[in-house]
């Protein structure tokens, strides 16, 4: 799922780095690390080989923090250390940890089917809540031939969750069958409609909106000002434009939403709405793996299973050559790339935001993560 994990070339180059703002937001360090330099060095080197345009990166550890910018976006403009982004499918990771929250205080129970909370217009077949945080539900999905024509149509038109549902054929191929571990072609399995309508969950249990519960109880205690759930939120600048798709247009900046206010609010409130810039990113991986988002027993749940399941609990998981597990998820807003990995063995965390499609053969941004983790790690 994460893709093969191993270091890139030696570091060239240069970069912009400094140390993320820590106002209200509690972080493993907030001293910087001295040879920040080669963090600058390998993210420009990263993106001078894969010919991308850009990219921003924040690394934290118990010993210092790093973030830094590289290149530039669409509209020519310099990619700052707070540029925010759309981080698509890492949204899951909120929406798993809200769930979560609410499980532990007794308002879901994890192991009820899901139209205990939620109807659907198709046989669910008793699917529970924990079987979508883990991708296990066997629903059909929408398919981008469907939706990304009527989101091209009209990029200042929000959509709601129930909109996208209600495209969705209810006989149509399912997304692996009932209860299977996600492992092997992730197109078999995958399906972020699991936690779109997994937020309607957390606002049928909670009686308020999926964004008012989800400051509440996550942003506005852990401090994480520069992150946001679109659309019901707006992000403010520095804002990225990106490279937009060649064959739907996707993006639209004068909507002020990323990257446009259909394209947002159509990858889902619960599975892909989120905006967010690399530091603010990187404290809620360093928080949320680390048990100081919500409790540590609960994050354990998210993390644990067997090594060959790529996904735990609104958790995409690898193991490397060396058996060391890596946890936390990627994004891909088909315009737009992003990564948010978290070591437990070293307990490091790396972000990485690429304004433009990558195809992850290529582009491989697990590994230009593993080498700034490896910096991180040397780091003394």
């Amino acid at each position: 799922m994460l893709g093969s994990v191993v270091a890139c070339g030696s570091p060239t180059g240069s970069g912009t780095s400094s140390s993320p703002p820590t106002s209200g937001s509690p972080t493993t360090s907030t001293a910087a690390f001295s040879n920040a330099y080669r963090f600058d060095a390998a993210l420009a080197a990263w993106v001078e080989s894969t010919g991308l345009s850009g990219a921003t990166g924040a690394v934290i550890s118990p010993k210092a923090t790093w973030v830094g910018a590289v290149g530039k976006d669409a509209s020519g403009r310099a990619l700052m250390v707070d540029t925010a982004f759309p981080v698509a499918s890492v949204t899951k990771t909120v929406t798993g940890a809200e769930v979560m929250l609410l499980a532990s205080k007794g308002l879901i129970d994890l192991d009820a089917p899901i139209t205990t909370y939620v109807p659907l217009p198709w046989d669910a077949r008793g699917a529970t809540v924990r079987q979508l945080l883990g991708m296990r539900s066997g629903f059909p999905t929408t398919t981008d031939d469907v939706l990304l024509p009527l989101v091209s149509k009209d990029l200042t038109k929000p959509w709601s969750v129930q909109m996208k549902l209600a495209l969705i054929d209810p006989l149509s191929a399912r997304q692996g069958a009932l209860g299977a571990a996600p492992t092997g072609d992730m197109s078999l399995w995958y399906n972020s409609n699991n936690f779109d309508i997994l937020a309607l969950a957390v606002e049928r249990v909670t009686g308020q909106p999926f964004t008012t519960v989800v400051r509440r109880d996550l942003l506005r205690p852990l401090g994480l000002t520069r992150m946001w759930s679109q659309v019901d939120e707006k992000p403010t600048a520095p804002l990225v434009t990106l490279l937009d798709d060649q064959q739907w247009k996707l993006a639209d900046p004068a909507t002020g939403y990323l990257p446009s206010t259909a394209w947002a609010s159509a990858m889902g409130i619960g599975g892909g709405s989120i905006a967010a810039d690399a530091p603010t990113l990187a404290r809620w991986g360093a928080l949320l793996y680390s048990g100081k988002a919500i409790p540590a027993s609960l994050v354990a749940q998210m993390t644990a299973g067997d090594p060959a399941d790529e996904y735990g609990l609104a958790t995409m998981r690898a193991v490397t050559d060396s058996g060391s597990l890596i946890v936390g998820h990627l994004g891909d807003a088909r315009i737009a790339a992003s990564l948010m990995l978290y070591w437990p063995a070293t307990d490091i965390t790396v972000v990485v935001l690429v304004p433009q499609h990558t195809d992850t053969a290529n582009t491989p941004l697990p590994a230009m993560a593993d080498q700034l983790e490896t910096l991180a790690q040397m780091a003394k």
